[in-house]
């Protein structure tokens, strides 16, 4: 399984990395900003998981998760968001309406982003299960 990891802090990517590589197997391709992870989306990258931050020079990650949603096969991409914004309510309603599958606050354990990872993916897995059968799916609990 592929992810796209995006956050302009070096350091924060490589927590990122580690816990998706190490813990849940992972293959990680990074990107500093929501132009960079465009391109690499652009230039034929398919991936089973986006990790992005919200606030990042240049455009923020609300525009990167529209920009998923609206391609083809960017619809069902599980989306966490990890961010300090995550315990802004009002950015987290903008995250969601974006299309964001789950959230996790700044700073993190790297057992909490192992968990909200599962949960997005868990959730994303129990709406191929029940799409079309009118089931509701629950989505990942935000923080």
């Amino acid at each position: 399984m592929r992810a796209l990891v995006i956050d302009d802090s070096s350091t924060i990517r490589q927590i990122i990395r580690q816990t998706l590589e190490k813990r849940l197997g992972f293959e990680v391709v990074e990107a500093d900003s929501v132009g960079e992870a465009m391109d690499r989306i652009a230039w034929g990258g398919r991936y089973d998981l986006v990790v992005t931050d919200l606030l990042m020079p240049g455009l923020p990650g609300y525009s990167l998760i529209r920009r998923i949603r609206q391609e083809e096969t960017g619809g069902e991409v599980p989306i966490l968001v990890v961010s300090v914004e995550a315990l802004d309510r009002k950015c987290l309603e903008e995250a969601a309406e974006a299309g964001a599958s789950g959230f996790l606050a700044k700073p993190f354990r790297m057992g909490e982003l192992e968990r909200a990872v599962r949960s997005v993916l868990d959730a994303g897995e129990a709406h191929h299960r029940t799409q079309g059968t009118g089931t509701p799916v629950e989505t990942a609990p935000s923080r």
